[in-house]
């Protein structure tokens, strides 16, 4: 079941519950943006926060999705930001509710971009087979002293 997107009125009252889980995904994600941040994004409405709960209350929820809706030539694109969970918490079933959130259709969202690990594309392929790989993402570091 989803409970989402999470109206901006109830971000203060679901946030401490979901914050442990997208700090651990950021982290194992190494991803570059940081809590204070997305909490901001969340807050003002320019991330939208849907939840996935065994039931109507949102203390009941085991996963979370951060997102960014925005109109890209002529496209309605819905971009994850951050998909992360209970750790304990059996996790396909939510993220399949996560990828295809009904009201994303009334909302005219076109298409889906999702950036993860290697372990997270094998899962959204696995649950959206018509999922392909647009680009990959490479990094590594750089010796400060060296000219």
């Amino acid at each position: 079941m989803i409970i989402g997107p999470v109206n901006l009125t109830q971000i203060d009252l679901i946030w401490p519950n979901v914050a442990p889980w997208v700090e651990q995904a950021t982290l194992k994600g190494r991803s570059n943006r940081t809590m204070p941040a997305l909490y901001a994004q969340v807050r003002n409405g320019s991330l939208w926060m849907a939840i996935a709960a065994h039931g109507p209350e949102l203390d009941q929820a085991c996963g979370v999705a951060l997102v960014d809706i925005s109109d890209v030539e002529g496209e309605r694109i819905l971009q994850h930001v951050v998909v992360a969970g209970k750790p304990d918490e059996a996790h396909e079933w939510w993220i399949a509710e996560l990828l295809d959130w009904p009201f994303m259709r009334t909302m005219g969202i076109t298409k889906v971009v999702s950036e993860g690990r290697a372990g997270w594309t094998d899962m959204v392929k696995r649950i959206k087979p018509q999922m392909r790989v647009v680009r990959v993402v490479m990094e590594w570091q750089l010796d400060v002293g060296a000219p």
